[in-house]
């Protein structure tokens, strides 16, 4: 039997003036110019990378802005036909307010949508975890930072 594999991901809502940080990616990334989604920003953890390195990396590559973590908002679990992920969602804050140029070549553009712009285009928000924990974050759930503990066992004592 195989060993089951998980990729994990890291991403942030970030929430300034009542609007709500989103990016807009293509659906498929071979066709930049056809359908498009909502989506949080976001990623995949790198090797020897802490979840809280890759979130604020994530979303300076996806946006411009640079951001720290002010409240998990969940950690999902999913499973798709193809793969299975766990996703960390952070509620954030902006550490400033004026964007860097985006970098990440997926990425159409980073936007604020209020919550009722975002409410009328749920069935544009991207899958997977992007609904539930939005759903989650609007719902006000927030937990300690601190409930996740990185541990790097690779360097010695």
């Amino acid at each position: 039997m195989d060993r089951f594999k998980l990729r994990a991901t890291a991403s942030a809502i970030v929430e300034r003036d009542g609007k709500i940080l989103v990016t807009i990616e293509p659906a498929d990334l071979d066709h930049m110019d056809g359908p498009r989604h909502i989506a949080k920003p976001g990623g995949h953890i790198e090797d020897g990378e802490s979840v809280f390195d890759c979130l604020t990396r994530e979303t300076w590559e996806e946006t411009g802005y640079r951001v720290r973590p002010t409240a998990l908002v969940g950690i999902y679990l999913q499973r798709f036909s193809d793969s299975s992920s766990v996703n960390f969602t952070f509620a954030c804050e902006l550490e400033r307010e004026i964007p860097e140029p985006i970098t990440s070549p997926d990425i159409l553009e980073a936007t604020w949508m209020t919550r009722d712009e975002l409410l009328a285009r749920r069935s544009e928000w991207r899958r997977g975890s992007t609904i539930d924990s939005l759903e989650d974050y609007l719902a006000g759930k927030r937990y300690p930072i601190d409930f996740i503990k990185y541990l790097d066992h690779t360097k010695t004592p």
